[in-house]
């Protein structure tokens, strides 16, 4: 049973402005420290971005007391698929998905409980 849908859209334009300003910091927001391990550019972090909002959206949440970016994890299985993770959702299936063209990465999420 799909027990929520989020969605996200982020202009990469605003990534690159934040991450020339913050540099490390701004990595260390919003990714986990398996996420950092990988090379990170403004196209990459505003997908991972967008998926993460669209996570937390899907939860009711949003990113904020309840839920941050530390919170949510995605990483790549063997074939590359984005595979996701969030604290105390872990008896939930959760897709992600993102996508970009031009200025803008866009992210989706769908949370399935039960079976």
């Amino acid at each position: 049973m799909i027990t929520g849908i989020g969605t996200d859209v982020c202009r990469i334009g605003r990534i690159e402005a934040v991450l020339e300003k913050f540099g490390p910091k701004f990595l260390e927001r919003i990714l986990t420290p398996k996420e950092r391990e990988g090379h990170w550019g403004a196209r990459q972090l505003a997908r991972r971005w967008a998926m993460k909002e669209a996570v937390a959206k899907a939860t009711g949440h949003g990113i904020g007391a309840e839920l941050s970016f530390q919170d949510i994890e995605i990483m790549r299985d063997a074939k590359g698929k984005p595979v996701c993770r969030v604290r105390e959702y872990d008896h939930m299936t959760i897709f992600v998905s993102a996508s970009d063209d031009g200025d803008y990465a866009t992210g989706m999420a769908v949370i399935e409980a039960g079976s």
